[in-house]
């Protein structure tokens, strides 16, 4: 009797540390989730996301993620507020404005440390281009007019150039192939976008780049340091409801940054499947190293650079800008300081 508890006893230890080596230290509430991307899933914004589903770290923590496209920040938002998605692929400045709207929305996670923002002009205006002053009654493409990261960065270099967003005409454009086109056929006069499509237009010499916040001087002379973007976003009530979920998504995250700055492009590309590589993997190989920089290093979000993001995105919406915003209630690395004491 003794031996066979004993035994019990040594395979309760080894399904303990298998399941901890798992990443299921508690099961999870909500296996299966709708993830809403504020874009177009072929975005380097998203490789955090993209490596994570590609490499099972989503299915090792146990959970089945389904990741829909919508068209910029604002459509995602109205599908995790609304129900439809569980949680939000996008950006940690939208839970300032859904804040200032009285919806409790936090950031569990960052995967990009910059938007990885581009603002270029046609090759067609570039003879003509002296400064960012000449944008003056452009028509610019973002990608969604309103809340979307692409139009707040717009907003901010035209404010840094003592010029008022009315200075300009915003259509939306999107992040892929109807900015592509719109640049292509003369339809914008501007661009604010990411890559891959701002790497695609430049390959083809459609565009000339004006700021570019890939890189860390760019960042730097756009928001004043880092501008912590990439987050998986989600509803108090669902993180309160769904705690080891939550917790379960924060490892995938955290293993996907680790792998992501520990190999290289080419192993990177490995792994990810044709339909996010796209039909020229050079290409996306080029963008991909043009933005290695923008990803998040671990997934903690800084009080400082959250700070400086609050200040950059009050500069640009008033409605943010004149708000009373509790930073403490937009994040939380509850999770992810755990994922990164368990990680492997």
């Amino acid at each position: 009797m003794r031996g066979r508890i004993s035994r019990l006893w040594m395979l309760a230890a080894v399904l303990t540390a298998w399941g901890s080596s798992q990443g299921l230290t508690a099961e999870v509430e909500k296996k299966k989730l709708t993830m809403a991307i504020a874009g177009t899933s072929t975005q380097i914004y998203f490789l955090a996301i993209n490596v994570a589903k590609a490499h099972n770290y989503f299915k090792d923590e146990g959970l089945d993620v389904e990741t829909v496209d919508f068209a910029g920040g604002a459509k995602a938002l109205e599908a995790m507020i609304g129900g439809s998605a569980d949680i939000d692929a996008g950006s940690y400045e939208h839970t300032f404005q859904m804040q200032v709207k009285g919806q409790n929305v936090q950031c569990i996670a960052q995967y990009g440390r910059s938007v990885g923002t581009v603002l270029a002009i046609a090759a067609s205006k570039a003879d003509s281009f002296k400064s960012i002053r000449d944008l003056k009654g452009m028509t610019v493409g973002v990608s969604a007019p309103g809340f979307s990261s692409t139009h707040i960065f717009l907003n901010l270099v035209l404010a840094k150039n003592g010029m008022k967003p009315s200075d300009v005409n915003v259509v939306g454009v999107g992040n892929g192939p109807l900015a592509f086109a719109a640049i292509q056929n003369g339809k914008i006069d501007a661009l604010s976008s990411v890559d891959p499509v701002i790497s695609m237009l430049t390959a083809q010499n459609l565009i000339k780049v004006i700021v570019d916040s890939r890189t860390d001087e760019g960042l730097n002379q756009a928001y004043g340091g880092d501008f912590p973007a990439g987050c998986l976003l989600a509803t108090n009530k669902f993180i309160k409801e769904n705690p080891a979920t939550v917790q379960a998504l924060a490892n995938a995250v955290v293993r996907s940054l680790k792998f992501i700055h520990s190999a290289g492009p080419d192993q990177i590309m490995a792994i990810l499947p044709p339909n996010i590589v796209g039909s020229d993997p050079e290409l996306y190989r080029a963008a991909l190293e043009k933005n290695i920089n923008t990803v998040a290093s671990d997934g903690l979000i800084r009080e400082e650079f959250a700070k400086n993001t609050l200040r950059v995105v009050g500069e640009a919406d008033p409605a943010v800008g004149q708000a009373n915003i509790d930073l403490s209630a937009t994040y939380t690395n509850e999770f992810t300081k755990r994922a990164l004491e368990n990680a492997r």
